[in-house]
């Protein structure tokens, strides 16, 4: 009982954020629930609230994936798909393999390895937070567009990658081979399962749509249980079940066919209820961010932590320095001028903005 009492609070506290963002409209959303999280973090019942890795993926990440991959816009993403695969997964590679050895130098316990899990985890570009700028600033249509794009795809390439190394860290040694292989074998399987289990679902709505069945709850209700059974389904073939039910969202926009009053009546019933669970689901994320915020704060006050709050501090303040600084010179060099060129703004503050809203 207590676990559905903090969840309720926790949900609670994703509506107060959004309605003290809108009164206060220069402090970012996410910000706002992190606070209002370390907060709950101070009620007796939500003191030890702990949800694990793989329930947190599954209820979360999952869904959330699935919608991603279902609200991209194809053609733009293949028009931009050169400058989208250079931040999305050339600036993160390059990002892990500068910071990785800092960090290491900075902290020796902490092994390269483990550095570059690290940086796979906290170096992508959250969608989320991208969500709050494109809301709250003036950011270019076009470098707007691009930074969304980027973060849907950097995000995924971040669980590979995380995924990847974390399967380096358990062998205790790194071979750029086998971590390749691995990375393949992730990702190619989970667009294969993704794909696989995705076709099965576009015959089975198709079927039961062309046989009568089209009440629109029904098929909403299909659309919301599918990208947890698929997840659950990759993990099982021990592939990524992040890209799998990327994937299977890409693949689910063809299901219906366009133009229709029932493709557009089924269309709109899916898209509200998505919304609703984005948006309920990005703001838990963040609520649950900030309640272990008070937690790590005691460790490092109390000294229980290996590395003292001075030079946690320091790492901190240096690390997202030199990730901000990899990003911001990959950007003064690959942003296309596209991006940017019809709103009159030079590359270097082109970059700027681009590497501060990212």
């Amino acid at each position: 009982m207590n676990f559905l009492m903090v969840l309720l609070i926790m949900v609670l506290a994703v509506l107060l954020a959004d309605i003290i963002a809108h009164f206060i409209p220069v402090i970012a959303t996410p910000i706002i629930q992190i606070a209002l999280g370390a907060a709950i973090s101070f009620i007796p019942i939500a003191s030890h609230f702990h949800i694990g890795h793989e329930y947190f993926h599954l209820i979360f990440i999952a869904p959330l994936a699935y919608f991603g991959g279902m609200e991209i816009n194809k053609k733009q993403i293949w028009k931009m798909k050169g400058s989208i695969a250079s931040m999305a997964i050339v600036l993160l590679a390059i990002t892990g393999i500068v910071v990785a050895p800092i960090f290491h130098s900075l902290v020796p316990s902490i092994a390269v390895v483990v550095g570059l899990a690290l940086m796979a985890a906290l170096g992508p570009t959250d969608h989320i937070a991208v969500d709050a700028v494109e809301r709250h600033s003036n950011i270019p249509e076009r470098l707007m567009e691009l930074l969304k794009s980027e973060s849907i795809f950097a995000e995924v390439t971040s669980v590979i990658l995380f995924q990847t190394f974390l399967s380096a860290v358990g062998g205790g040694h790194i071979h750029p081979g086998h971590m390749g292989l691995e990375f393949l074998r992730l990702a190619g399987g989970g667009i294969l399962v993704g794909g696989i289990l995705a076709f099965i679902k576009l015959i089975v709505v198709r079927f039961i749509t062309a046989h009568g069945i089209k009440q629109t709850a029904l098929h909403t209700l299909i659309g919301v249980v599918f990208p947890f059974f698929a997840y659950i389904v990759a993990e099982r073939f021990e592939v990524s079940g992040v890209v799998a039910i990327f994937t299977a969202g890409i693949i689910s926009t063809f299901e219906y066919k366009k133009g229709s009053s029932q493709s557009a009546r089924l269309d709109l019933g899916a898209e509200h209820v998505w919304e609703f669970l984005s948006f309920t689901l990005d703001g838990m994320i963040f609520v649950s961010l900030g309640m272990q915020v008070p937690h790590i704060v005691e460790e490092l006050v109390s000294g229980h932590m290996e590395i003292r709050a001075g030079l946690a501090v320091a790492v901190i303040l240096i690390i997202s320095g030199v990730i901000f600084g990899v990003r911001y010179l990959w950007s003064l060099l690959t942003l296309p001028k596209y991006s940017y060129e019809e709103d009159n703004i030079s590359r270097p503050r082109a970059a700027l903005l681009f590497s501060m809203s990212g």
